[in-house]
């Protein structure tokens, strides 16, 4: 069995996983968005975010989207707890400057590094 063949089996694997942790009453992708500061907000205070917004964290286990998103607002209020957050100005100028002609190009460094 190759590599791909067992990626494919993997990929079959989670999805067979999902579909049987799915439970009656489930939160939709626009519910979790719609509360999802909150929930990082007081999962990262020390406050009980499982209790608070029960459904979330299984959504997050079922949807790599919005675990994506978790993690990314989990980095920014990394950033800013440490002041590492690049002020708003160089975030412009970074994304201004990774616009050209013929579309996007990669930004010299993540946008989100620090100053």
């Amino acid at each position: 069995m190759d590599q791909a063949d067992t990626a494919s089996r993997d990929r079959v694997r989670q999805f067979v996983r999902r579909i049987v942790a799915t439970e009656e009453h489930e939160l939709d992708c626009r519910a979790v968005l719609d509360v999802i500061h909150a929930y990082v907000d007081m999962d990262l205070s020390g406050g009980d975010a499982v209790a608070g917004f029960p459904g979330i964290p299984h959504h997050l286990m079922q949807c790599p989207d919005c675990a994506e998103m978790v993690a990314a607002l989990r980095h920014v209020a990394s950033l800013e707890a440490r002041g590492q957050l690049p002020a708003v100005d160089h975030l412009w100028r970074d994304l201004q400057s990774a616009v050209t002609p013929h579309g996007l190009r990669p930004p010299d460094r993540p946008l989100l590094s620090g100053p």
